[in-house]
């Protein structure tokens, strides 16, 4: 008699524990983003504009920019909004 697959798979992979999964996209976000992306996320949550990021941590608003470029490729997406919930989900950046 051959070897059985468990029922309701159809390959050789584990299962997957999804809390791991998490904790394994937190650990990811975070270890990629830059002390500096940090701080301009947090302040995007915060609400400010371009300029005001730029004007606080004392750099271009073409810096702040690209920042956030950065910023939506690691956490994949494409606004600021989408960005601030994957941080909360990522739990990069609190609630409040």
């Amino acid at each position: 008699m051959g070897w059985a697959w468990p029922l309701g798979t159809n390959s050789m992979a584990p299962a997957i524990d999804e809390g791991s999964i998490q904790g394994d996209a937190m650990a990811q976000a975070s270890a990629a983003l830059t002390r500096r992306e940090s701080e301009v996320l947090r302040l995007l949550a915060r609400g400010r504009s371009y300029g005001e990021i730029a004007e606080q941590l004392g750099v271009s608003i073409n810096t702040v920019a690209t920042h956030i470029k950065k910023l939506y490729l690691k956490l994949d997406v494409h606004t600021a909004a989408a960005a601030v919930m994957r941080a909360v989900e990522l739990r990069l950046i609190g609630r409040g």
